[in-house]
């Protein structure tokens, strides 16, 4: 199997994994003693921050949890389903990946400010931070597997 093809299949599988990541809880966390849990979902984060009046983390969130992310998969995809290899397209390219593992450290902190255990508060890490992360590190490796089929060609 050619590089480009193993691109295109970590491509997909990572946007799969992306969704995911953003349709499911990202934290879960309960009083002490209680049965009922309360998730956390990395929109529904983004959007307590905003309600709290938090706009400097909501934005850092809303950018590189979604946004860069987004425009990547943006590149990415138009780099090998479309053949569009334009200079301008990979000079951005280039800018957002600079940026691709800022999305992996907000994340890291956001889940620190929740792990944060108490003797009342107890959280813990959902599946949606594990599909997130994955999503984060194929893309990763697309790009990585996009450049070296460009430099083969």
């Amino acid at each position: 199997m050619n590089t480009a093809r193993i691109a295109i299949i970590t491509y997909l599988i990572s946007g799969a994994f992306f969704i995911a990541g953003i349709a499911n809880p990202i934290m879960g966390s309960k009083l002490f003693l209680s049965i009922n849990r309360d998730d956390v979902y990395l929109w529904s984060s983004i959007t307590d921050f905003f309600r709290d009046g938090e706009w400097f983390l909501a934005s850092l969130l809303l950018i590189f949890t979604f946004l860069l992310p987004i425009l990547k998969y943006v590149f990415l995809g138009s780099r090998l389903f479309l053949n569009k290899g334009s200079d301008q397209l990979n000079k951005l390219l280039e800018i957002v990946n600079k940026w691709a593992m800022l999305d992996v450290f907000v994340l890291a902190v956001l889940i620190v400010n929740l792990k944060f255990d108490s003797l009342i508060l107890v959280t813990e890490v959902r599946i949606g931070t594990t599909f997130f992360i994955l999503s984060i590190l194929l893309l990763m490796a697309t790009s990585a597997l996009l450049r070296k089929a460009s430099s083969i060609t």
